[in-house]
C-alpha cells in the first residue's frame, strides 16, 4: 500500500505534476466500483501560498472557466444544476439521482447548512486560537447505509471535513477527503473551491482582526488515484510534455477582497453574482431582470479595483457571453486579459476551453511583448 508523504508546494501545478507522476510510477492497481484505478494512499500535500490556485499545465485539459462557475456555484450555497452547471459542465448531470435537477451532496449547500461558515467566522473571530473552526460535508444523517435506507446514489460527498487554524496571524486550511481523482478532482476544481473558500474566509476574519493573512492548505485524501484505463491517459500526457517544465513555477497572482461588506451578507452577495451569470444563460431563469455585476460589488460594498475576485466574475460573465454567441469586440476582450493578474492571465491563454478569437487576439498581444 503505497503512501504519499507530505510534500510542499508553492503552486498548484507543481502538486498536479509531482502528483501525477506518484501516482503513475508508484500507485497500485486498485478496482473500485468505477473501474480499475491506480492509487496510493493517505495523500498529503501542502500549498504555501493558496492563490496560486490556477492550472494551465500542458496535456491536462482544464476549463477554467467551468472552475470558476462551479466555484460560483458552490459560494452560493445552491444544489440546482439548471442552468449554470449545466452550461458550463454538461456532464454534471451524470452525477444526479434525480434526472439531473441537483446534486444530493452539493458541497456549497452543505457548508451553509446549519450556520457552519458562520461558527468558522465567529468562532476565530472570538478566539484566533480556536479549535473549534471546523466544518464537515459528509453528513451520517444522509450519507452512511443505515440513513440511506438502502436507496442508491450517484453522489456521496468526497470531500468531508475543513479544519481551519490561525497561527502566527495566518489562517490555514486542512481539507480532508476519502477519494480524489487527480484530474476530475484535485486539479479541475478542489484545490481551487477550497483556497477559494479560505481565502473568503480569512477575508471575513479580517473584519474585525485586520491583521491576519492568509496561510498555507493542507490537501489530504485517503485514496488519491487516477483510473486505468480513464483519467491517466491525462495524468501520462502531463507528465511526459516537456514544455510543463517551464510552468513549475510561480507567478504574481492577485488577492481577493470583500471590503467592508456585512458579513451576514456574505452568501446574498454570492447568489446575486450566481444568478447574475444564470440570466446571462437563461435571459427567463427568474421574474426579476438581471444586475450588472459592477452593480452588486457597489451595492455589497466590495471593491473592483485590483480584486482577483471582480476578475473571476468578469472572466466568467465574458466567456458565457461568447459562448452564447453574443458578440463582444475584441478590444473589450483585450482590455480585460489585459487588466488581469500575470496567473491568471496564463490560465486563461494556456486553456483548452479559450474562444478561438481570443487565443488569436491574446497570441498577438504576447508577440509583440
Amino acid at each position: 500500500m503505497p503512501h504519499k508523504d507530505i510534500n510542499v508546494y508553492d503552486n498548484l501545478n507543481e502538486m498536479v505534476f509531482d502528483t501525477c507522476d506518484h501516482v503513475i510510477r508508484d500507485g497500485e492497481v486498485v478496482t473500485s466500483r468505477n473501474g480499475s484505478s491506480r492509487e496510493i494512499c493517505d495523500y498529503n500535500a501542502i500549498l504555501t501560498n493558496p492563490r496560486n490556485r490556477h492550472l494551465y499545465l500542458h496535456g491536462r485539459k482544464s476549463n477554467i472557466f467551468a472552475t470558476i462557475g462551479e466555484t460560483l456555484w458552490v459560494m452560493a450555497g445552491v444544489d440546482t444544476l439548471d442552468p449554470l452547471m449545466k452550461f458550463l459542465i454538461p456532464r454534471s448531470v451524470d452525477f444526479s439521482d434525480d434526472g439531473g435537477s441537483t446534486w444530493r451532496a452539493a458541497y456549497g449547500a452543505r457548508l451553509w447548512a446549519n450556520g457552519q461558515i458562520d461558527h468558522v467566522v465567529r468562532s476565530l473571530w472570538d478566539d484566533l486560537n480556536s479549535r473549534q473552526a471546523v466544518m464537515t460535508i459528509w453528513d451520517p444523517s444522509k450519507d452512511t447505509l443505515e440513513s440511506m435506507k438502502g436507496e442508491k446514489t450517484k453522489d456521496r460527498p468526497c470531500s468531508n471535513w475543513l479544519g481551519f487554524q490561525v497561527r502566527n496571524n495566518k489562517l490555514n486550511l486542512k481539507l480532508q477527503m476519502r477519494s480524489n481523482d487527480v484530474i476530475w478532482g484535485l486539479s479541475h476544481i478542489n484545490v481551487f473551491e477550497f483556497t477559494f473558500l479560505q481565502e473568503i474566509i480569512c477575508e471575513m476574519i479580517r473584519l474585525k482582526h485586520p491583521l491576519i493573512g492568509l496561510g498555507s492548505y493542507t490537501h489530504a485524501a485517503l485514496s488519491m488515484h487516477v483510473y486505468d484505463p480513464g483519467t491517466i491517459t491525462q495524468a501520462v500526457d502531463i507528465v511526459k510534455s516537456k514544455e510543463n517544465r517551464d510552468f513549475l513555477f510561480t507567478t504574481p497572482s492577485r488577492n481577493m477582497k470583500l471590503g467592508s461588506i456585512d458579513p451576514d451578507t456574505v452568501q446574498s452577495f454570492f447568489h446575486e453574482l450566481y444568478d447574475s451569470m444564470c440570466h446571462l444563460i437563461d435571459p427567463g431563469y427568474d421574474i426579476f431582470p438581471r444586475r450588472e455585476l459592477l452593480d452588486i460589488f457597489m451595492q455589497f460594498k466590495v471593491p473592483i479595483e485590483d480584486n482577483q475576485l471582480f476578475d473571476y466574475c468578469r472572466v466568467l460573465e465574458y466567456f458565457i457571453l461568447e459562448k452564447k454567441g453574443i458578440w463582444i469586440p475584441l478590444k473589450s476582450i483585450m482590455s480585460l486579459w489585459l487588466s488581469l493578474s500575470e496567473d491568471l492571465k496564463i490560465a486563461v491563454s494556456h486553456n483548452g476551453f479559450t474562444p478561438k478569437r481570443w487565443l488569436e487576439a491574446i497570441g498577438g498581444h504576447i508577440k509583440e511583448k
